[in-house]
């Protein structure tokens, strides 16, 4: 599968090592029977910075396939803003812009190294409420 950006791509666990990895002879609870990898492209090339155009169509691809595929909690970075050279102040609020629009939980993860100030933190500044 070749990633373009703007064209997320949902890639689901086929295998689990809890088997493999119990101590006991008998099989275990599937745990992460529900795990899927979204793998999300922020640039056209490694080398290059991220676009925040292209974030934004792969953002709107997500709310439009989230229910049909079974997503039903979803974590990620705060797409762009590290290695992208993004700033957080652009994106954080257009990735909740529509992560919102979700009815699932979410998290984003901050870029650490980027030193957010509070303000740019707020659900006013992130919703614009």
């Amino acid at each position: 599968k070749t990633l373009q950006m703007g064209n997320p791509y949902l890639y689901r666990r086929e295998a689990s090592l809890d088997e493999d990895l119990a101590d006991e002879p008998f099989s275990l609870p599937n745990l992460n029977a529900n795990k899927w990898f979204l793998l999300f492209p922020t640039k056209q090339h490694w080398k290059e910075g991220s676009d925040a155009k292209g974030i934004e169509a792969g953002l709107e691809w997500l709310v439009s396939r989230y229910k049909a595929d079974g997503i039903q909690s979803l974590a990620v970075p705060a797409l762009g803003c590290g290695l992208g050279g993004l700033d957080w102040k652009e994106m954080g609020p257009l990735m909740c812009k529509f992560l919102s629009k979700m009815d699932i939980q979410t998290a984003i993860y901050l870029p650490q190294e980027q030193n957010i100030p509070p303000e740019f933190l707020t659900r006013k500044f992130l919703l614009g409420e």
